[in-house]
């Protein structure tokens, strides 16, 4: 049996997970079961738990990652991008880090790979308005 690529995957659904960290206490944990629950109304595929954050100093909120950020700035030539999506391969590198310059290549080299069905701003949004009512 193979894996799935990205693009196969994509075409079939769209995959949305959530990464927890550790609780240090009881009433942490308590909190967590607390934030699940309240998450699940997403529908998520998977949850994650970063049991190497324990020893974190940062301060107790939530971040929105942004993919093409950390790709600009830890896959600068797309190496990694381009070995878990071989379909992008002929993609270049500063058209990895960008969603409209991805997109408009995705056409240009007629990929057999999916356009973005989010807008990272627009998601962002609605995440930020989402999680608003959630307490920490």
């Amino acid at each position: 049996m193979t894996t799935p690529s990205l693009s196969e995957l994509f075409k079939t659904k769209r995959v949305l997970s959530f990464e927890l960290f550790p609780p240090k206490t009881e009433k942490g944990e308590a909190a967590l079961y607390q934030h699940v629950e309240a998450l699940l109304k997403f529908t998520p595929d998977f949850f994650t738990c970063t049991y190497g954050a324990g020893g974190s100093t940062q301060q107790n909120y939530f971040r929105i990652f942004n993919p093409f950020s950390q790709s600009k700035r830890f896959d600068v030539d797309g190496k990694f991008i381009k070995a878990m999506c071989p379909e992008l391969e002929p993609v270049p590198a500063k058209a990895l880090h960008d969603l409209k310059k991805l997109s408009a290549a995705i056409k240009t080299y007629q990929l057999d790979y999916p356009d973005y069905i989010v807008d990272y701003s627009a998601g962002r949004q609605r995440a930020l308005a989402a999680f608003k009512g959630l307490s920490t």
